[in-house]
């Protein structure tokens, strides 16, 4: 059966890393690293990652990737 596991990596005041590993058995068989940048919808400019969503993901925060 394969388990996924993702976490954030780092929070920064636009944007965020999330890591994403899979494994079977206890054996890691993929691993996958990206950013997300929060930007406005109207001008694509970055915009700070909101207060709530940064205290529900801070707890999660696992500095490596």
């Amino acid at each position: 059966m394969l388990e996924v596991a993702l976490w954030p990596t780092r929070i920064g005041r636009s944007s965020m890393q999330l890591a994403l590993s899979g494994s079977v058995g206890g054996e890691e068989c993929m691993r996958v690293a990206w950013t997300l940048c929060v930007v406005s919808s109207r001008t694509f400019d970055p915009v700070p990652i909101p207060d709530d969503i940064r205290a529900r993901m801070e707890p999660f925060l696992i500095h490596r990737a």
